[in-house]
């Protein structure tokens, strides 16, 4: 009989970890959502709040299987959603999308701390969900115009007096002789 695989103590700290991130993540977005009055926004949030509540019941769910004490995350009393906001519409955004960022680079290095099945493919799908939200800010803030893109800068090694692009090597031959 195969014996039941527990939790590493790594495991163990990037759930808590993470349940903690994805806690207080849940209530940003809540007072986001609560403030807001564009509807493609509000849809936006609105999807991000159910796969939150999804993830959080996730690590839940494996932390009482394994017997271990879920820690106290952040909850509605810790937000006031009556209290109005005091940054300009994108700034949501653009906060969600630096979170988003911070979360990519978190669940990469709680990945490399997992060796159960289990744990692997939860910090994958945290990694997806989060890629999603970050791809979702950015189309968003592009189409409200709080970034702008740029195009390359193009270099003309012709009108640059080189001639070619491989001329610059050849007056620069004394750096590989």
């Amino acid at each position: 009989m195969k014996q039941k695989e527990i939790l590493t103590s790594s495991e163990l700290a990037t759930l808590w970890m993470t349940y903690q991130e994805k806690t207080m993540f849940l209530r940003m977005v809540e007072y986001f959502h609560a403030v807001n009055e564009d509807k493609k926004e509000q849809n936006f949030y609105e999807s991000h709040l159910n796969r939150l509540s999804k993830e959080i019941k996730k690590i839940e769910a494996i932390l009482q299987a394994e017997g271990a004490v879920v820690p106290n995350g952040f909850s509605e009393q810790d937000v006031n959603k009556q209290a109005p906001p005091l940054f300009q519409p994108t700034f949501a955004l653009q906060i969600m999308r630096i979170l988003a960022e911070i979360g990519m680079g978190l669940h990469a290095i709680h990945l490399a701390r997992s060796y159960r099945k289990d744990i692997i493919r939860l910090f994958q799908e945290l990694s997806a969900t989060t890629q999603h939200c970050y791809e979702e800010c950015t189309e968003l803030l592009i189409e409200k115009g709080a970034f702008i893109k740029l195009s390359s800068p193009s270099f003309d090694a012709r009108a640059s007096g080189y001639g070619s692009k491989y001329s610059i090597f050849k007056r620069y031959q004394y750096i590989w002789q």
